[in-house]
């Protein structure tokens, strides 16, 4: 609709400059989707045992915390119970994916997937742990909160059951010493050693997208054949002269009716293959 153009008040340079965005985008899309849905498959890996009936558990204790009367007391016994709940839960699935790696027979196919998930769930453990730690013992003595030595006892014994390594205990230890010195844990996220393998994980499998997306493009075009080619310019030519009826036919224009044959051509090649 030329009366509400939207880019009319733009300088040609930004729109040149979000011409070679889009551009971009259309060429990459289909090895950035590919890489994108397995990144999230690997995050949300293990998330149902996690969410199994959270909210149950969390219910009573949400509507407890809006009461403005509450006193301090009652509101760190409710905040306790609601770490307690994440503590829980982020060791339910860490107790998982342990059974996974020790007993699943084809787990080398879903290696990454576990590490993955299994870095993510470990850094909110650390970080519950901590938060937890703090809860429990400021209410009883200020210099207990603080002594690193009675924090390394209480993670041990809260993840004696998870086998979990010294690396977990230092990530632990990173939270801690920020929230000691007064600095916000969270800010430590990504210099601790989970979060540095987590990395790690999804570049492999990052990799492993944009290598499998050129096999299967390079079988795209072998299956491209001068006469499939000349098919298209001629179904293209056809479309640019009905689109076109007076009017500039721009060169974008026939680029994306190509992109329409081509896609066209490759759901059939596709689906013959099949």
């Amino acid at each position: 609709m030329p009366q509400s153009n939207l880019l009319k008040y733009e300088t040609p340079s930004r729109l040149n400059e979000a011409a070679v965005v889009v551009a971009e985008v259309r060429r990459n899309i289909l090895p950035k989707t590919v890489n994108l849905l397995r990144r999230l498959q690997s995050l949300t890996y293990q998330s149902q045992t996690y969410l199994r009936n959270i909210g149950l558990q969390l219910g009573d204790h949400l509507l407890k915390l809006q009461d403005k009367n509450l006193s301090e007391g009652d509101q760190r016994e409710l905040l306790n119970a609601l770490y307690s709940v994440f503590v829980s839960k982020s060791k339910d699935v860490i107790a998982s994916l342990h059974r996974i790696i020790s007993t699943e027979p084809e787990r080398q196919k879903i290696e990454k997937l576990i590490n993955v998930a299994l870095y993510a769930y470990q850094s909110m453990l650390a970080r519950n742990l901590c938060k937890l730690w703090f809860l429990i013992a400021d209410e009883s003595n200020d210099q207990i909160a603080l002594n690193e030595k009675e924090f390394r006892s209480f993670v041990k014994a809260e993840v004696e059951e998870l086998s979990s390594n010294e690396e977990f205990l230092a990530v632990a230890l990173t939270f801690f010493d920020r929230a000691i010195k007064g600095v916000e844990p969270s800010l430590a996220i990504p210099t601790t050693t989970v979060m540095e393998l987590l990395r790690e994980e999804q570049m492999k499998m990052a990799h492993e997208g944009v290598e499998e997306t050129k096999a299967l493009l390079k079988g795209v075009f072998d299956w491209l054949k001068t006469s499939d080619l000349k098919a298209i310019a001629e179904k293209t030519a056809k479309k640019v002269q009905a689109r076109a009826e007076g009017t500039v036919v721009t060169r974008e224009q026939i680029k994306m009716l190509m992109d329409e044959e081509l896609a066209a051509l490759f759901q059939e090649k596709m689906k013959n293959n099949k």
